[in-house]
């Protein structure tokens, strides 16, 4: 069956059977599905744009080419991107075709799979062979889906072999290029196409620190460098970090290295002058210099 949106201009091609079903769909830039809620489980594949999938407690990004899976009798809402059309495929069966193993397996689903190529052709193929033919028998609709759903079990799998370290990399690495912007626990771990919890028990399992740990440690630690590296008023170093107002670095600063900003600033740069005095005798008063980079301000 085909059908198009008169107001969203989403346009829908699929195939119906008893227990599953096959399809293609378009989305418009901005286009909305949900909430719903169904009884079979879903495989969703983004061939173009993107989505973001809200299942609580989870919420990530789906990228071009990575898959969704959609479980039985969980809430869930689909909002796609704002800039561009998304199309997607998507195969749906009942869990009670497929083998329990498997079933035990994908309910431990919780991030974006990428797709493999052979996936992408599989499924793209399972869509238009259902399309062309309206379905056929219920049995050949049935293979179809079953055969999208043993692939998607194999890159899971794949993916869960090498997941710990790539979302533990990928969250660090964001944090390092992000950490002077607005940031909280749930958009890192959406940047990293996994859910908050389960980014919170990677990192906890590999370095020993949450999500907001490594934020907040990171924070500290570029502050102080400004701090101790240039004349920069409290303010901007703040700004610059990621900190709500000069009083939150200042406290956070003091927690981190017991001494408030102005002292810890002293210090170094006092250490700093006798370094350069030992070194340069007659450079002994540069700190009076008012052009001195050592200047305390």
């Amino acid at each position: 069956m085909t059908e198009r949106d008169k107001t969203s201009s989403t346009w829908t091609e699929s195939v119906y059977g008893k227990d599953c079903f096959l399809g293609k769909v378009e989305y418009p830039p901005g286009g909305r599905f949900g909430p719903a809620s169904l009884d079979k489980l879903v495989i969703v594949l983004i061939l173009s744009g993107s989505m973001e999938l809200n299942s609580h407690p989870s919420r990530y990004r789906v990228q071009r080419h990575h898959c969704a899976l959609l479980l039985p009798d969980r809430p869930f809402s689909l909002q796609f991107s704002a800039q561009s059309v998304t199309r997607h495929h998507f195969a749906c069966i009942h869990p009670r075709h497929l083998p329990e193993e498997m079933l035990q397996t994908l309910k431990g689903y919780s991030a974006p799979v990428p797709s493999s190529s052979h996936l992408v052709s599989l499924i793209e193929l399972a869509v238009d062979l259902a399309v062309a033919r309206h379905a056929g028998r219920h049995d050949q609709l049935l293979a179809l889906s079953l055969s999208v759903f043993h692939e998607f079990q194999r890159c899971m799998v794949t993916q869960q072999s090498d997941l710990p370290h790539q979302a533990v990399d990928r969250a660090i690495s964001y944090i390092y290029s992000h950490y002077g912007q607005p940031l909280d626990a749930e958009g890192i771990a959406s940047a990293c196409g996994v859910s908050r919890q389960h980014l919170t028990l990677l990192l906890k399992e590999t370095t020993g620190k949450g999500i907001r740990e490594h934020l907040w440690s990171y924070r500290i630690q570029k502050a102080h460098d400004l701090l101790i590296d240039t004349g920069l008023q409290l303010g901007e170093i703040a700004a610059r970090t990621g900190f709500r107002n000069p009083y939150h670095l200042s406290r956070k600063l003091k927690e981190q290295y017991g001494e408030a900003p102005r002292s810890l600033r002293q210090k170094a740069w006092r250490s700093e002058r006798l370094d350069l005095s030992a070194e340069h005798p007659d450079a002994g008063d540069a700190g009076n210099d008012p052009g001195s980079p050592l200047r305390t301000q």
